[in-house]
């Protein structure tokens, strides 16, 4: 996983035609057909994803801290099955003399002319790759806010038309298609109902679609085709596979489980219908297919939220996965481990894994688990079983997962641009708030972990008070008692506001009456004024002290660019994670009152809609930037909708962390965001914590966790 693996970088370097000795950041390759460079790192997470179907492997899990570039990673993946597929060709039609086949020579005669091995190398992972190789498409399923943001990034690293090597002398060098990318979010294709004439997989394959029976007796048949495990078999004609081999498809599509359905617009986009061939006395019909697509590699962006292997998500990779030819499957998360051991990974493994290693994972998981959760061994026999556990959970890892860290050494030299990031947790004390305040919060709070542990205490006598602890915690998320004590410990004024607003602050906070994004001055003013006028709402909030410290500190900050150096100082941006989106409201409301003559505030509550990712695009302007003319931005919103996908963060060198989100994985993500590959500043890092009992039992299940699950993926050694 994370350890340097000797034998691992020398086959990756035996596929790109590397120096083993260059293994610094800015030492890589440049993959033919592509337009960035690999850094070395990137470059022993390709090869080793692309090398485990050797040991049974039918894929992986991509875990590179956020800003590494998993994205790259994954595309890298692309191109280099795309480039031996032509590779092959070009072999095949004789264009490189002395190429006789695959796996046929022990050196290239004609010089690598792809630029990495060429698959006529005998036990090469080159001709390891091409010998199971397939004229198929490419599927990203990735959360629906980043589709367009996926797709375009696909299509400036994934160059359209190449020029073939191996052209004869005095001809002129062929142009061949490379990789045509779908974005299935913008295409015309999904604004139309209809299901065949305008879909996108009709679009990319011209042939005769499969040819399928029903019998007499018996179900559906499809005819000439391969039998297997699934309910069909997409099988490709000759003039398809002929399509996808002069050029090669690859979808994007949203990763949504709402959207993976019968009736769904992506699903129609991507859907077929298939004549049936009536025989006997049967009646005539149609097949209908959702997901008309055989894929060779398929990718699951941030995997992680999805844990479910019930899901609609998860039923349709493994159907994916059943049809008659092998599927790769790619999983591609920065935090693929949060809460549970044994949840996180069961549905990626599920199609990764042979069903026994499957088993002995989950098996071992739940131990782990246990102990993480606060179940101390108790003799010997729980202690060898809890390291025989962590030993079988991390071997079976260690076939399957590429995991990398900020701070990490790729061979003894650094991964990460030498960036500084400086962290740092201001606990705010409960002094400011007024006896009232403290009573109900505390009271509030506690309230609820009692009543909730009452109830464990019925339902599931035989956990320990520390497992309880950790149960109790991730129920109170779905608490409305302890959500309140949490709105109260930060925002005190709000219980100066009449009754009806201060009972239930979420109500109105976090109801549809706040629109999906706000950046007009006017609307926010609108809102927070009147019986709910911010001010009010704000008095006593110790944390608004801090926060207006620190964007002082952001407006005098005199850094230099560090990555690449020597520019003059500017002002600083400054993004302020929020847990909910009443609070990011909130915020943003207060600062657009009184600081927006100095900062130009903008709250983004939604990222679903293209309208809004642009936005956020347009609010940072170029860095650096005349001082004179513009203002830095401080962009608000929650953890969730800012702390996936959204690359344009890393504009920021300031980040707060409002409120700590009860997911772990949600606050480093958040940090991921501004701490980041393409950061040009030195970082600060500030997480509030809120003076009582919540955001302090949340933390502390934090720190529980990450260090327990560090054990496993790292070898104790926790992520920041």
């Amino acid at each position: 996983m994370t350890h340097d693996d000797p034998g691992s970088w020398r086959i990756a370097c035996e596929l790109f035609l590397h120096d083993p000795a260059l293994t610094g950041s800015e030492e890589g390759v440049q993959v033919f057909g592509t337009t960035l460079t690999l850094r070395p790192d990137q470059m022993d997470a390709v090869a080793a994803f692309l090398s485990r179907p050797l040991n049974s492997v039918t894929g992986g899990i991509i875990a590179l801290d956020t800003g590494l570039g998993k994205t790259i990673v994954a595309l890298a993946v692309v191109a280099v099955m795309r480039v031996i597929e032509l590779n092959v060709a070009v072999i095949r039609n004789k264009y490189l003399p002395g190429c006789v086949g695959i796996g046929r020579n022990q050196h290239c005669p004609s010089g690598n002319p792809f630029g990495i091995q060429c698959p006529c190398v005998v036990n090469s992972l080159s001709a390891a790759i091409a010998s199971r190789i397939r004229p198929a498409p490419t599927l990203i399923l990735t959360p629906a806010n980043v589709v367009s943001q996926f797709a375009k990034q696909a299509s400036r690293y994934l160059c359209e038309k190449v020029n073939l090597p191996g052209t004869p002398p005095g001809e002129a060098p062929r142009v061949v298609q490379f990789v045509d990318v779908y974005d299935t979010k913008v295409g015309a294709t999904l604004t139309s109902n209809s299901l065949l004439k305008d879909s996108i997989i009709m679009r990319l394959f011209k042939g005769t679609p499969p040819h399928y029976i029903i019998p007499r007796t018996g179900g559906l048949q499809l005819v000439g085709g391969m039998p297997g495990p699934g309910t069909y078999q997409l099988l490709y004609t000759n003039e398809q596979k002929i399509r996808m081999r002069q050029s090669h498809p690859l979808i994007v599509a949203s990763s949504n489980p709402n959207a993976i359905s019968d009736t769904a617009i992506v699903s129609r986009a991507l859907a077929a219908t298939l004549p049936i061939e009536v025989k006997a006395r049967k009646k005539p019909g149609e097949l209908v297919i959702p997901w008309a697509i055989s894929p060779r590699l398929l990718v699951v962006d941030e995997s992680h939220m999805y844990k479910n292997p019930d899901t609609k998500l998860w039923t349709l990779v493994q159907s994916l996965c059943s049809q008659a030819y092998p599927v790769l499957t790619m999983a591609l998360t920065a935090t693929p481990v949060s809460v549970s051991l044994h949840d996180s990974l069961r549905a990626v493994l599920r199609v990764i894994l042979p069903a026994a290693d499957v088993t002995s994972f989950l098996e071992s998981a739940k131990i782990v688990d246990s102990v993480i959760r606060g179940r101390t061994p108790q003799n010997e026999e729980e202690v060898f079983r809890y390291v025989s556990a962590t030993e079988i959970c991390r071997d079976i890892l260690s076939r399957l997962m590429t995991i990398r860290r900020a701070g990490d050494s790729f061979h003894g030299k650094a991964i990460y641009p030498p960036v500084h990031a400086d962290r740092k947790i201001i606990r705010c004390s409960a002094s400011s708030l007024s006896n009232r305040a403290i009573q109900d919060t505390e009271r509030l709070a506690r309230d609820a972990v009692g009543r909730l542990e009452r109830e464990l205490e019925e339902t599931r006598p035989f956990l320990s008070d520390q497992q309880k602890s950790t149960v109790v915690l991730a129920r109170c998320g779905l608490d409305k008692d302890f959500n309140r004590s949490l709105w109260y410990a930060q925002f005190p004024g709000i219980l100066r506001l009449s009754q009806d607003l201060a009972s239930d602050p979420a109500s109105w906070l976090n109801s549809d009456a706040l629109p999906n994004r706000i950046t007009d001055p006017q609307v926010l003013a609108e809102y927070f004024s009147g019986k709910r006028d911010i001010d009010l709402i704000m008095r006593d909030c110790e944390k608004l002290s801090h926060l207006e410290k620190i964007l002082t500190q952001a407006a005098n900050d005199s850094s230099y660019e560090t990555h690449p150096p020597k520019t003059s100082p500017v002002r600083k941006h400054v993004a302020v994670f929020a847990a909910v989106p009443g609070e990011a409201a909130i915020v943003a409301a207060y600062l657009q009152r009184h600081h927006s003559s100095n900062w130009n505030v903008v709250l983004v509550k939604s990222l679903a809609k293209g309208t809004a990712a642009q936005t956020v695009l347009e609010s940072f302007p170029d860095i650096p930037f005349d001082e004179a003319l513009r203002k830095p931005t401080v962009i608000v919103g929650t953890t969730g909708t800012m702390g996936t996908g959204l690359d344009t963060l890393s504009r920021c060198s300031y980040g707060i962390l409002f409120r700590i989100p009860y997911k772990e994985a949600d606050r480093y993500q958040a940090f991921g965001r501004v701490f980041r590959y393409g950061q040009r500043f030195p970082v600060k890092w500030f997480e509030l914590l809120s003076g009582g009992y919540g955001e302090a039992a949340i933390d502390e299940r934090h720190i529980r966790r990450v260090s327990g699950f560090a054990d496993v993926l790292e070898g104790g050694s926790a992520a920041a």
